[in-house]
Protein backbone atom coordinates (compact mmCIF):
# COMPACT_ATOMS: atom_id res chain seq x y z
CA UNK A 1 0.00 0.00 0.00
CA UNK A 2 2.50 2.43 1.08
CA UNK A 3 5.05 1.64 -2.30
CA UNK A 4 1.64 2.02 -4.37
CA UNK A 5 1.15 5.44 -2.63
CA UNK A 6 4.27 6.96 -3.25
CA UNK A 7 4.47 5.90 -6.80
CA UNK A 8 1.27 7.72 -7.60
CA UNK A 9 2.84 11.12 -5.78
CA UNK A 10 5.70 10.57 -7.88
CA UNK A 11 4.20 10.30 -10.72
CA UNK A 12 2.01 13.66 -9.98
CA UNK A 13 5.17 15.60 -9.50
CA UNK A 14 6.42 14.28 -12.93
CA UNK A 15 3.18 15.75 -14.45
CA UNK A 16 3.60 19.22 -12.65
CA UNK A 17 7.15 19.00 -14.08
CA UNK A 18 6.66 18.59 -17.62
CA UNK A 19 3.62 20.42 -18.60
CA UNK A 20 3.25 24.05 -17.67
CA UNK A 21 -0.40 25.71 -17.22
CA UNK A 22 -1.04 29.03 -19.44
CA UNK A 23 -2.85 31.54 -17.12
CA UNK A 24 -6.31 32.05 -17.34
CA UNK A 25 -7.33 35.09 -19.68
CA UNK A 26 -8.60 37.79 -17.40
CA UNK A 27 -12.31 39.46 -18.96
CA UNK A 28 -12.29 42.35 -20.06
CA UNK A 29 -15.05 45.41 -19.63
CA UNK A 30 -16.78 46.93 -22.82
CA UNK A 31 -19.05 50.34 -22.75
CA UNK A 32 -21.72 51.21 -24.70
CA UNK A 33 -23.30 55.09 -24.99
CA UNK A 34 -26.94 55.68 -25.68
CA UNK A 35 -26.74 59.20 -26.90
CA UNK A 36 -29.16 60.52 -29.79
CA UNK A 37 -31.83 57.57 -29.62
CA UNK A 38 -28.30 55.41 -30.62
CA UNK A 39 -26.81 52.14 -29.20
CA UNK A 40 -22.76 53.60 -30.02
CA UNK A 41 -21.55 51.33 -30.90
CA UNK A 42 -24.15 49.87 -32.68
CA UNK A 43 -22.16 46.63 -33.27
CA UNK A 44 -19.67 45.17 -30.26
CA UNK A 45 -17.56 41.80 -30.98
CA UNK A 46 -16.42 40.52 -27.30
CA UNK A 47 -15.68 37.34 -25.83
CA UNK A 48 -17.75 34.67 -23.09
CA UNK A 49 -16.72 36.58 -19.94
CA UNK A 50 -16.67 39.65 -20.49
CA UNK A 51 -18.97 42.58 -19.68
CA UNK A 52 -20.78 45.32 -21.22
CA UNK A 53 -22.05 48.41 -19.29
CA UNK A 54 -24.60 50.29 -20.95
CA UNK A 55 -24.80 54.77 -20.12
CA UNK A 56 -27.84 56.77 -20.91
CA UNK A 57 -26.66 60.24 -22.03
CA UNK A 58 -30.43 60.91 -23.29
CA UNK A 59 -32.67 62.45 -21.66
CA UNK A 60 -35.71 60.14 -22.67
CA UNK A 61 -34.69 56.87 -20.71
CA UNK A 62 -33.89 53.82 -22.32
CA UNK A 63 -33.19 50.13 -21.85
CA UNK A 64 -31.70 46.92 -23.09
CA UNK A 65 -33.92 44.01 -24.62
CA UNK A 66 -32.65 41.01 -27.08
CA UNK A 67 -35.12 40.24 -29.91
CA UNK A 68 -32.85 37.35 -30.94
CA UNK A 69 -30.18 35.87 -28.43
CA UNK A 70 -28.98 32.37 -27.36
CA UNK A 71 -30.00 33.89 -23.95
CA UNK A 72 -32.99 36.47 -23.55
CA UNK A 73 -31.55 39.79 -21.44
CA UNK A 74 -33.99 42.68 -20.55
CA UNK A 75 -32.18 45.04 -18.63
CA UNK A 76 -33.66 47.58 -16.67
CA UNK A 77 -35.15 51.11 -17.02
CA UNK A 78 -32.35 53.26 -17.22
CA UNK A 79 -32.86 57.09 -16.63
CA UNK A 80 -30.55 59.75 -17.65
CA UNK A 81 -26.90 59.28 -16.31
CA UNK A 82 -27.70 55.75 -15.36
CA UNK A 83 -26.10 52.79 -16.12
CA UNK A 84 -26.34 49.15 -16.47
CA UNK A 85 -23.97 46.48 -16.97
CA UNK A 86 -24.49 42.65 -18.21
CA UNK A 87 -21.54 39.80 -18.41
CA UNK A 88 -21.49 37.15 -21.29
CA UNK A 89 -21.18 33.85 -20.97
CA UNK A 90 -22.73 31.93 -23.57
CA UNK A 91 -21.59 32.81 -27.49
CA UNK A 92 -23.32 34.14 -29.56
CA UNK A 93 -25.39 36.67 -31.85
CA UNK A 94 -27.83 39.18 -29.52
CA UNK A 95 -29.61 41.41 -31.58
CA UNK A 96 -31.36 44.08 -28.88
CA UNK A 97 -33.37 47.10 -29.01
CA UNK A 98 -34.41 49.62 -26.61
CA UNK A 99 -38.56 48.33 -25.97
CA UNK A 100 -39.71 51.69 -25.24
CA UNK A 101 -37.82 53.06 -28.68
CA UNK A 102 -37.99 49.98 -30.79
CA UNK A 103 -36.32 51.93 -33.71
CA UNK A 104 -32.78 51.79 -31.76
CA UNK A 105 -31.37 48.58 -32.37
CA UNK A 106 -27.94 47.24 -32.36
CA UNK A 107 -25.76 43.99 -31.73
CA UNK A 108 -23.54 42.35 -29.59
CA UNK A 109 -21.54 39.44 -30.88
CA UNK A 110 -19.90 36.76 -28.16
CA UNK A 111 -17.35 34.41 -29.04
CA UNK A 112 -16.03 31.67 -27.15
CA UNK A 113 -13.37 32.01 -24.57
CA UNK A 114 -9.80 30.43 -25.71
CA UNK A 115 -8.99 27.33 -23.64
CA UNK A 116 -6.02 27.22 -21.83
CA UNK A 117 -3.11 25.98 -23.39
CA UNK A 118 -0.54 23.61 -22.05
CA UNK A 119 2.88 23.28 -23.44
CA UNK A 120 5.29 20.11 -22.54
CA UNK A 121 8.80 20.31 -21.91
CA UNK A 122 11.42 19.67 -23.86
CA UNK A 123 13.12 16.32 -23.54
CA UNK A 124 16.23 16.39 -22.42
CA UNK A 125 18.88 13.60 -23.68
CA UNK A 126 19.47 10.65 -22.12
CA UNK A 127 23.20 10.54 -21.14
CA UNK A 128 25.17 7.13 -20.87
CA UNK A 129 28.23 6.51 -19.20
CA UNK A 130 31.25 5.65 -21.90
CA UNK A 131 34.60 4.28 -19.83
CA UNK A 132 37.66 4.91 -22.86
CA UNK A 133 40.89 3.94 -22.45
CA UNK A 134 41.75 7.39 -20.48
CA UNK A 135 38.60 7.73 -18.26
CA UNK A 136 34.97 7.77 -18.39
CA UNK A 137 32.90 10.61 -19.14
CA UNK A 138 28.95 11.49 -19.62
CA UNK A 139 27.93 11.39 -23.16
CA UNK A 140 24.51 11.39 -25.01
CA UNK A 141 23.28 8.20 -26.56
CA UNK A 142 23.10 10.06 -29.87
CA UNK A 143 26.68 11.34 -29.67
CA UNK A 144 28.23 7.88 -28.48
CA UNK A 145 27.36 6.63 -31.99
CA UNK A 146 29.50 8.89 -33.79
CA UNK A 147 32.10 9.35 -31.06
CA UNK A 148 32.34 5.60 -31.99
CA UNK A 149 32.12 5.68 -35.83
CA UNK A 150 34.50 8.86 -35.59
CA UNK A 151 37.49 6.78 -33.22
CA UNK A 152 40.50 5.79 -35.61
CA UNK A 153 40.88 2.33 -36.00
CA UNK A 154 44.04 0.45 -34.13
CA UNK A 155 46.74 -1.18 -36.00
CA UNK A 156 49.09 -3.45 -35.18
CA UNK A 157 52.56 -2.63 -35.76
CA UNK A 158 55.94 -4.79 -34.89
CA UNK A 159 58.20 -3.26 -32.94
CA UNK A 160 61.93 -4.22 -33.36
CA UNK A 161 63.51 -5.47 -29.72
CA UNK A 162 65.66 -2.79 -28.24
CA UNK A 163 68.41 -3.29 -25.73
CA UNK A 164 67.87 -0.22 -24.33
CA UNK A 165 65.69 -0.26 -21.12
CA UNK A 166 62.14 0.85 -21.71
CA UNK A 167 62.05 4.63 -20.58
CA UNK A 168 59.87 5.70 -17.25
CA UNK A 169 56.20 6.14 -17.86
CA UNK A 170 55.27 9.58 -16.72
CA UNK A 171 51.89 10.10 -15.01
CA UNK A 172 50.37 13.02 -16.85
CA UNK A 173 46.78 13.99 -15.14
CA UNK A 174 43.84 13.99 -17.74
CA UNK A 175 42.35 17.69 -18.12
CA UNK A 176 38.79 16.86 -16.92
CA UNK A 177 35.88 16.36 -19.50
CA UNK A 178 33.91 19.01 -20.53
CA UNK A 179 30.10 18.25 -19.61
CA UNK A 180 27.77 17.94 -21.77
CA UNK A 181 24.88 18.48 -19.35
CA UNK A 182 22.52 21.45 -20.52
CA UNK A 183 22.64 23.94 -18.00
CA UNK A 184 19.36 23.01 -15.98
CA UNK A 185 16.18 25.69 -16.11
CA UNK A 186 15.35 27.36 -13.15
CA UNK A 187 12.42 25.63 -11.34
CA UNK A 188 9.20 27.70 -10.94
CA UNK A 189 8.03 28.48 -7.57
CA UNK A 190 4.33 26.19 -8.49
CA UNK A 191 6.68 23.08 -9.52
CA UNK A 192 8.64 23.86 -6.22
CA UNK A 193 5.48 23.81 -3.88
CA UNK A 194 4.44 20.76 -6.02
CA UNK A 195 7.60 18.88 -4.78
CA UNK A 196 7.41 20.16 -1.43
CA UNK A 197 3.56 18.83 -0.58
CA UNK A 198 5.07 15.66 -2.56
CA UNK A 199 8.21 15.35 -0.34
CA UNK A 200 5.72 15.75 2.86
CA UNK A 201 3.75 13.50 2.06
CA UNK A 202 5.88 10.89 1.44
CA UNK A 203 7.76 11.43 4.45
CA UNK A 204 4.35 11.41 6.78
CA UNK A 205 3.63 7.48 4.60
CA UNK A 206 6.89 6.65 6.02
CA UNK A 207 6.39 7.64 9.47
CA UNK A 208 2.69 5.93 9.80
CA UNK A 209 4.20 2.50 8.44
CA UNK A 210 6.80 2.23 11.03
CA UNK A 211 4.87 3.58 13.52
CA UNK A 212 2.61 0.25 12.26
CA UNK A 213 5.38 -1.93 12.15
CA UNK A 214 6.37 -0.89 15.53
CA UNK A 215 3.03 -1.23 17.10
CA UNK A 216 2.56 -4.74 15.70
CA UNK A 217 3.50 -7.71 18.56
CA UNK A 218 6.49 -9.76 18.23
CA UNK A 219 5.94 -13.18 16.82
CA UNK A 220 5.94 -16.09 19.07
Amino acid sequence: MMRRTAALLAAAFAFLTLTEIAPARAATAHAVRISGYAFQPAALTVTAGDTVTWTNADQAPHDVTTTSAPVAIHGSRMEKGQSWSYTFTTPGTYAYICSIHPDMKATVIVKAAPAPRTSAAAPRPRYTTVSPAGGGMAMPAAHRSKHRSAAPARTSATVAPSSSPPPTPVAVAAAPAASDTPPERPLRPLLILAGGIAALATLCLLLLAARAELAEPPPR
